[in-house]
């Protein structure tokens, strides 16, 4: 009664504010710009949202689960396994995965366009006027990368006057001996599209330390539009990755 009459009121507990994981695959060095992009996204839409994040690196299927569990929803970045989606699924937070799915899989996920990018990339070097065109994967087994094979592909394999091929970079091997042999073969490449940024600054270095004029001798396109492409005059062609976006998405 005397609380009433003097006007106190009960102080309204301050909303608890929910807590998002995003757990980034500690291995995958070879996309560590893209995570940093898609991690300054996360957060830039988390404080707008009004939600709390708990930032992981790791590719441990416990303690990732661990994490999740303690979470109200989680992003999983990069190439997780299928032991560690089994494990997250089973605790009922939703989840979405900024990465590839495998074929048919059922979940949420946010990825970049790499095989119409490869497509794109085609169609303009076609524009250019190019009709012997290679694509650089450098390291194979990176899914995104092969996309953008599949993508280049498809539209030059159409063209009966283009000849496509395309280069794979064992650890013991370079760019120029593979660049040799094809010249020994009869093929003289003047268009290169590079698996990524960091790939097409080693193809220039190699084509100028060759004699190539760039771009009048042979044109170099990247993928990522990441730092590495800011760092040689010209500055690189490339195809730009909206990794911000990506995790404000996620």
């Amino acid at each position: 009664e005397v609380a009433a009459e003097l006007g106190y009121a009960r102080p309204s507990p301050e909303p608890e504010l929910l807590t998002l994981g995003v757990i980034f695959h500690d291995t995958d060095l070879i996309n560590s710009e893209l995570h940093l992009l898609i991690q300054n996204g996360a957060q830039s839409e988390a404080e707008r949202l009004g939600y709390r994040l708990n930032m992981r690196w790791t590719h441990e299927p416990e303690e990732i689960q661990a994490i999740v569990r303690s979470c109200s929803g989680a992003v999983l970045v990069g190439p997780h396994d299928r032991e560690t989606f089994a494990r997250v699924r089973t605790l009922g937070r939703p989840i979405v995965r900024q990465g590839w799915l495998e074929p048919l899989e059922q979940a949420d996920h946010v990825g970049g366009t790499d095989h119409e990018a490869g497509a794109a990339v085609a169609n303009y070097l076609l524009a250019l006027g190019h009709r012997r065109i290679v694509y650089v994967h450098g390291t194979p087994g990176f899914r995104g990368r092969v996309e953008r094979f599949y993508g280049v592909r498809e539209v030059l394999e159409k063209q009966a006057d283009v000849e496509f091929r395309e280069m794979r970079f064992q650890a013991d091997s370079r760019f120029t001996e593979h660049l040799r042999a094809a010249h020994a073969e009869g093929f003289h490449p003047t268009a290169f599209f590079c698996a990524h940024d960091g790939l097409a600054l080693t193809v220039v270095s190699e084509l100028l330390r060759l004699g190539y004029r760039i771009p009048e001798n042979a044109s170099v396109v990247g993928f990522g539009d990441y730092s590495a492409a800011t760092q040689i005059s010209p500055q690189l062609t490339t195809v730009k990755v909206f990794g911000q976006q990506m995790g404000a998405a996620c």
